[in-house]
């Protein structure tokens, strides 16, 4: 569900072969043009878009995917670190961290930061509010 363009990059350079290299930049450059959110050039229709984590790492991801959802159901009552977060959903383990921020953005998750580490946690404040309301 998830490619980052290194990882994409490296894929279509293997399957075209020496006869056809592409540039990394090349790459970037078409991907940011045309299935960029934001770009006034973007394929309305492709069922891919392009997001960038605040880290700079670049990604394509299917447009209809919700991630947050993902995230927060991935994520159990006890908690969870990123690596747990990136098994379950099938990606990287730096994604995984990315993806935990970007559902902490979105109040999906809370997170704790102790000893053992970083870890997040279904956030539980938001239901209970709505509850008492």
């Amino acid at each position: 569900r998830t490619c980052t363009l290194t990882d994409l990059w490296c894929a279509y350079n293997r399957a075209r072969g020496a006869a056809g290299l592409c540039s990394p930049e090349d790459l970037a450059g078409a991907a940011s043009r045309y299935l960029d959110v934001a770009s006034p050039k973007r394929l309305k229709d492709a069922p891919v878009v392009l997001r960038v984590f605040r880290s700079g790492v670049r990604v394509l991801c299917l447009s209809d995917e919700d991630v947050v959802e993902r995230v927060s159901s991935a994520v159990p009552p006890a908690g969870a670190d990123a690596l747990a977060v990136a098994r379950a959903l099938h990606v990287p383990a730096a994604l995984g961290l990315e993806h935990l921020l970007d559902a902490e953005d979105a109040g999906a998750v809370c997170r704790d930061k102790g000893p053992a580490g970083l870890a997040f946690f279904p956030n539980e404040f938001l239901s209970r509010v709505a509850v008492t309301t």
